[in-house]
Formats: C-alpha cells, sequence, structure tokens
C-alpha cells in the first residue's frame, strides 16, 4: 500500500484565501481609519496597514521558510508576533474609539507616528539576518563539549636590523 502525502485540495485553499482576504480588508480597513482619526493624510493612512501587515507577513515567511540561519528564524518569529500583536492592539483600540466616540488621545497619535520607523528598523535588520551564512555547528558542540583550540606558536623576536648603505658616487 503506497502512502499517500497529504496536500491541500481546491476547497482547502479556496477557504484559507478567502479568509485571509476577508481579515486583511478588515483589518486594513481599521488600521488605515485608526491613522486617518491620528490626523495622518489620507494619502498616506492607507501605508499603516501595508507597514504592520506586510511586515508580518514577510516576517512569518522567513521565520517558516526553514531556510535562514537561526538568528534569522528567532528575531522573524519575534517580529511576526510583535506585529501580530500591534495590529490586534491597534485594531481593537481604534474599534473601541469608534464605538464610544472618543478621539484618539495624543499618546496613541504618538504610537502610530512611531510605528513606521520602527518597522524600517527591524526590517533592515531582518534582511541583514537573512543575508547572513547559517552558521556551522559541529557534533561536539551541538553534544556541548569543549574542544581546545590547537596552541598558538610564538615566533621568535628578532631586533629589527638597520640595512647598511654603501655610498656610491655618481660621475659629474
Amino acid at each position: 500500500m503506497a502512502e499517500h502525502e497529504y496536500r491541500p485540495g481546491f476547497v482547502t485553499w479556496s477557504g484559507l484565501f478567502t479568509v485571509w482576504l476577508t481579515a486583511a480588508v478588515l483589518s486594513f480597513a481599521s488600521l488605515r481609519d485608526l491613522a486617518a482619526s491620528c490626523r495622518v493624510s489620507t494619502e498616506l493612512a492607507p501605508l499603516l496597514p501595508v507597514v504592520i501587515d506586510v511586515g508580518a507577513a514577510v516576517a512569518t515567511r522567513a521565520w517558516l521558510s526553514r531556510r535562514a540561519n537561526p538568528d534569522a528564524e528567532r528575531f522573524a518569529r519575534w517580529l511576526t508576533w510583535t506585529l501580530l500583536a500591534l495590529t490586534v492592539a491597534l485594531n481593537a483600540a481604534h474599534q473601541g474609539m469608534v464605538a464610544n466616540g472618543v478621539t484618539p488621545p495624543w499618546q496613541v497619535a504618538v504610537v502610530v507616528g512611531a510605528i513606521p520607523p520602527v518597522v524600517v528598523g527591524s526590517t533592515v535588520h531582518l534582511a541583514v539576518l537573512l543575508g547572513r551564512a547559517p552558521v556551522r555547528v559541529t557534533s561536539e558542540e551541538k553534544r556541548g563539549v569543549t574542544v581546545p583550540a590547537a596552541p598558538i606558536r610564538q615566533q621568535p623576536t628578532v631586533a629589527p636590523t638597520t640595512p647598511r648603505v654603501k655610498p656610491v658616487s655618481l660621475p659629474l
């Protein structure tokens, strides 16, 4: 009897896409409206959800790809959960303020304004980590065995000598 590898079918992929798309649209609208209510211009307000949600998607891909070095995977995992928590918190805060007719206080505007530069720095950091080659770990290091380094041979020290220069006479 042959084993069959499970592959999601059309219905599963269609369902995943539909759930993702509708959730992304709702989150996008909430974060865009939050940015606008914090007086971010109407042209730039749609960029806030892009920064947060696309940042989370890219970090998730880097984390789960199994092609990155351990430092990059660790940072990508942290960035994924941080951006997901941020989008949940901001969506909830926005809905709560709208439901109660509250204008976002200045502290919320400060948070909204701080997100883009923090994500820029985090994205650059992740890119640098992803560009590093994986660190090779020896089997001794995995077991916790310390391997002594080879002794360093010291070269004998020789006092520098000044070369003797012979006078040269040039014909005139």
